[in-house]
């Protein structure tokens, strides 16, 4: 069988990793991250969300960690299917 390259992921290669985390933990690792991310956020002062954090707008950095973590929940969909 051929090896998988990234990207090329399905069910089947990560159910041969010994390595793979469980989705129960991946997901339960998820939901906790939310609990203290939403809270943060909502608690956020316009003017610290105005600001630069490494030379880019901080809400340029929030944007860009929400697709990557939606970019992730579309990948554990298609495993999941």
């Amino acid at each position: 069988m051929r090896r998988p390259v990234a990207g090329q992921f399905t069910r089947d290669t990560v159910a041969r990793s010994q390595d793979a985390y469980r989705l129960d933990r991946i997901l339960a690792a998820l939901e906790r991250s939310q609990d203290h991310l939403i809270p943060a956020l909502c608690d956020m002062l316009p003017e610290v969300l105005s600001g630069e954090r490494d030379g880019q707008p901080l809400t340029t950095r929030v944007l860009t960690y929400e697709l990557h973590e939606a970019y992730h929940a579309g990948r554990l969909e298609l495993l999941c299917s």
